[in-house]
């Protein structure tokens, strides 16, 4: 068996007692209840563009984890761990993306021991049973540094890819507080990864990752004003 599945293995092996859970659970804090909310509107109401509260349309927010959720209860059925079932597969990549990053900077012989420290921490594995944006969140920004460290040490394409296109999936989950975790990766970009500014493909792959978006609001303006879209300007003021 590869040494590197076995390592992959014993991460997940790991954690699955943590994460697997499938006693009761419940919804804990506040938000979980309002995305769980709007995600069986979504399903009862066939409404996929506008997030409501009640019978109003409330752009207070973006629609993303609305739709993981409605989209995981479509398939596994309308249950509070179908809804926490985007966190708990985010936890499990966010894992991953930890080991891979440290092959990259630490020495070979301690690169388990990162995975198996976060997945210890309360805050993640808190997180990682919430049905909110934070963990899927937090998998889409290490996935878009996973694709920087690898830029320039791997030819394939494939790594200047993901370098652009998780910005767009991340607007759609929180909306322009995704300029925080992007101003926080710039210093290592602008000093050690300033190349792939120059790379076609970035640019092709960050235009492609915001269409979803782009043309969330599009039909959003479209369908219900410019004066209702507006409050997601609001509420980042």
């Amino acid at each position: 068996m590869n040494k590197e599945f076995r390592k992959l293995l014993i991460i997940n092996a790991s954690t699955l007692p943590l994460l697997i859970y499938i006693g009761q659970r419940s919804y804990i804090s506040q938000d979980e209840g309002y995305y769980a909310l709007q995600a069986k509107w979504i399903l009862d109401n066939g409404n996929w563009l506008a997030p409501m509260w009640w019978d109003q349309v409330v752009f207070d927010r973006t629609i993303g984890i609305q739709w993981l959720i409605a989209i995981s209860q479509s398939f596994f059925g309308r249950n509070i761990w179908a809804a926490h079932l985007p966190s708990i597969i985010s936890a499990f990549i966010t894992l991953i993306i930890t080991y891979e990053l440290s092959k990259k900077i630490k020495d070979n012989n301690f690169t388990l021991l990162s995975p198996l420290i976060l997945s210890t921490t309360y805050l993640w594995i808190n997180h990682a049973h919430l049905a909110t944006q934070d963990m899927p969140l937090l998998a889409l920004e290490m996935i878009g540094i996973w694709g920087l460290f690898n830029y320039h040490s791997n030819k394939s394409n494939f790594y200047k890819i993901i370098s652009g296109i998780w910005i767009g999936p991340a607007l759609m989950l929180k909306t322009f507080m995704v300029v925080i975790p992007i101003f926080a990766i710039l210093p290592f970009l602008i000093i050690y990864k300033k190349r792939i500014l120059k790379e076609k493909l970035f640019w092709f792959s960050l235009v492609l990752g915001l269409l979803p978006f782009i043309l969330w609001i599009f039909l959003s303006i479209n369908a219900y004003g410019i004066e209702s879209v507006s409050m997601l300007i609001s509420k980042f003021n």
